[in-house]
């Protein structure tokens, strides 16, 4: 997924999404890590509707993704993962309410 989103082309979005719904965290990270780069504003959505995710790999990454690419729509939204299990995850979502 990564080669996909260096290409750059909107025609990877298709194959991009199949790969945010994978069973395996570090597929679907790689899918969203790439469509932050083709696509903010359809990546924004996708992290907005996996931050409750089950797996703690994925909620830990996602608040990663919105750090690096400063994405200040979902700096509410992240307020979710303040009690999340991970700590990790929690001190993240907390730096986003700072920093964005």
């Amino acid at each position: 997924y990564n080669a996909l989103g260096g290409i750059g082309s909107a025609k990877a979005v298709n194959a991009l999404m199949e790969g945010t719904k994978d069973s395996v965290w570090f597929v679907k990270i790689s899918a969203i890590r790439a469509l932050c780069e083709i696509d903010p504003e359809l990546a924004t959505r996708v992290i907005r509707n996996s931050l409750s995710d089950e797996s703690p790999e994925v909620r830990r990454n996602l608040v990663y993704l919105i750090l690096r690419y400063k994405i200040k729509e979902l700096k509410d939204d992240v307020s979710i993962l303040y009690n999340d299990a991970d700590f990790e995850t929690r001190f993240y979502a907390k730096m986003i309410s700072e920093q964005l």
